[in-house]
């Protein structure tokens, strides 16, 4: 008798044992599931919220620079031309690209293309090696027409105007941008950056701020004037 008592409280204890082990290993995957659920970045957030900030910072989608609020520019096309005449800020001859903008207004009212930018613009620069240099000339797309090209110049002046046209909800234009690039080498790639590099507002995404365009790709695009604010 008290060899099957001995036995049976030896199951007992041996259950409730198992049964201790069982519950402890619950509450242990459960505070490592929790811990996991928890786990935040050095700002304090969870990947899924920090997925959600990056949506609704400023930033680009492959060569698309995406104003969450706005729209989306992006600069699809370059034109290698030649300073012309008098009255341009750069000697005559130089070299120097026209970019054209394809615009798109996602908000629910006009705007034009500065509305969309809302103070973080656009910027185009380029590496000479040593520091980062500002490449946007001074000069605009009319300065790369000669003087008897009266057509091509009223052309260029109307599409010029264009850039500060409102653009409709939903709508999407071709623009020429008002002003000309004028490299300062061609070893570096054109570098087009969304707002200053020190930005730390927390409007822009600044590990997603900038884009790089190989010199070359600028030598062989163009652009077709009959699409421009068509």
């Amino acid at each position: 008798m008290k060899k099957l008592l001995t036995i049976g409280l030896a199951v007992a204890v041996s259950l409730t044992l198992t049964a201790c082990s069982t519950n402890s290993s619950k509450n242990s995957s459960s505070e490592q599931i929790s811990s996991k659920k928890e786990s935040t970045n050095k700002n304090g957030l969870t990947k899924k919220q920090q997925a959600s900030l990056e949506k609704m910072q400023i930033h680009f989608d492959d060569t698309k620079a995406i104003y969450p609020d706005n729209g989306e520019i992006e600069v699809t096309n370059f034109q290698k031309a030649t300073i012309q005449g008098t009255g341009s800020t750069s000697e005559s001859g130089s070299t120097v690209y026209l970019v054209e903008l394809t615009v798109k207004n996602t908000s629910k009212k006009p705007i034009d293309v500065d509305d969309i930018q809302d103070g973080n613009t656009i910027k185009f620069n380029q590496s000479d090696g040593s520091s980062i240099k500002d490449v946007e000339s001074q000069d605009s797309p009319d300065n790369t027409v000669s003087d008897d090209d009266t057509d091509l110049y009223d052309e260029y002046v109307n599409a010029e105007n264009d850039y500060d046209n409102k653009i409709l909800p939903n709508k999407t234009v071709k623009i020429l941008y008002p002003s000309v690039i004028q490299l300062d080498n061609t070893d570096n790639p054109l570098i087009i950056q969304i707002g200053e590099p020190d930005d730390d507002s927390g409007d822009i995404n600044t590990k997603k701020n900038k884009i790089k365009i190989p010199v070359s790709k600028l030598n062989s695009s163009s652009i077709n004037m009959n699409e421009v604010t068509k």
